[in-house]
């Protein structure tokens, strides 16, 4: 009966640690489809927001 009771702990860790890697790799996922995928159009845009970085009209996002 005591091989029982600690076998229920190490079940919920193995279920939380797969839910963790799972939705870890989900959002690694999403964020992956929402910054690999520069099409013409999409890379027009980022070359505008080059431009005006580099004009002085916008800055930079700095972490502080």
């Amino acid at each position: 009966m005591n091989e029982d009771v600690q076998i229920l702990p190490l079940v919920l860790l193995a279920c939380s640690g797969a839910y963790l890697a799972y939705e870890i790799n989900r959002r690694r996922n999403k964020l992956r489809k929402v910054f690999n995928t520069f099409d013409k159009d999409e890379s027009k845009i980022a070359e505008a927001l080059e431009a005006l970085i580099q004009s002085g009209q916008l800055r930079p996002y700095v972490l502080e």
